[in-house]
């Protein structure tokens, strides 16, 4: 669980793949960041809704669900007042 102040985003990326994408010019997941391991991670290595949330100094790796993606984007666009980047 982490909890990050709206101020403290500056940018947001959404992608619908294997794994999350993101702006390599701010805060990135570590070279051996690997999205694909948990619960399920071999049995489907099919597309997943990915939110990235970054910033300077932090970066948020979200899953999103298949049936609530949509929603969950169109609040975080309203609530950061930026445009997600979508890949």
């Amino acid at each position: 669980m982490a909890s990050l102040p709206y101020k403290r985003i500056t940018h947001a990326t959404y992608a619908r793949s294997r794994d999350p994408l993101w702006d390599s010019s701010l805060a990135s997941p570590p070279k051996d960041f690997d999205a694909s391991t948990g619960v399920g991670a071999l049995l489907s290595r099919s597309p997943k809704h990915w939110l990235v949330l970054q910033g300077t100094d932090h970066v948020e790796v979200l899953r999103l669900g298949d049936n609530n993606f949509k929603q969950i984007m169109d609040t975080v666009e309203s609530r950061l007042g930026i445009k997600i980047d979508r890949k």
